[in-house]
């Protein structure tokens, strides 16, 4: 881990630097329809690549973006940048939140069937429970495996699925948090 921080400028407060070198501030956008009667920017899909590995990279160290342009840029592309780029990682927080949310139903729909699947199998054991009733034994066994199943298959959802969606929730959380600046090269 060394090794890939050094690769890293720090501030002078010991925060690992995203540098990011971009000739112009609109080179940090991608305009999706520039025939709209208004312009909707998003942020540049390989920019925001970048910014993702980069702190996936650093981990769980302080950081910061330092966006590096040949020229001052106005108050009005900084004020933007520092606007846009908190307000992109907010919206994908708020994607991968209700993604969150589809995994928790979806573990909570296969936990209840499983519960319902159970129920049905222990009584399916009470009434067929005489030796005599073969298809009816099956049948209670049947619904014993599938309850068994279902009731897996809610764990499992839930314990794979859920830590890599809450991973990437704080990564966009902490991009989102991360300060930017401007350094003019010269």
């Amino acid at each position: 881990m060394k090794d890939i921080l050094a690769r890293y400028a720090r501030s002078d407060e010991g925060k690992v630097i995203i540098d990011v070198y971009t000739d112009r501030p609109e080179d940090l956008y991608n305009d999706f329809d520039k025939r709209a009667p208004y312009m909707k920017k998003d942020l540049e899909p390989e920019f925001v690549d970048y910014l993702i590995g980069c702190a996936r990279e650093i981990g769980s160290h302080p950081f910061m973006i330092r966006v590096n342009l040949p020229a001052q840029p106005s108050e009005e592309a900084a004020s933007r940048i520092k606007t846009s780029i908190p307000s992109y990682f907010t919206y994908l927080r708020q994607v991968e939140e209700g993604d969150m949310r589809k995994v928790l139903r979806t573990s909570a729909t296969l936990l209840i069937i499983g519960l319902a699947i159970l129920v049905v199998s222990i009584w399916a054991h009470q009434r067929f429970l005489p030796p005599e009733s073969l298809p009816g034994r099956v049948m209670a066994e049947g619904l014993t495996v599938a309850a068994w199943v279902s009731l897996w298959e809610a764990l499992a959802t839930f314990l794979i699925q859920w830590p890599p969606h809450n991973k990437e929730l704080k990564l966009y959380n902490r991009l989102g948090e991360a300060p930017v600046e401007f350094q003019h090269l010269t």
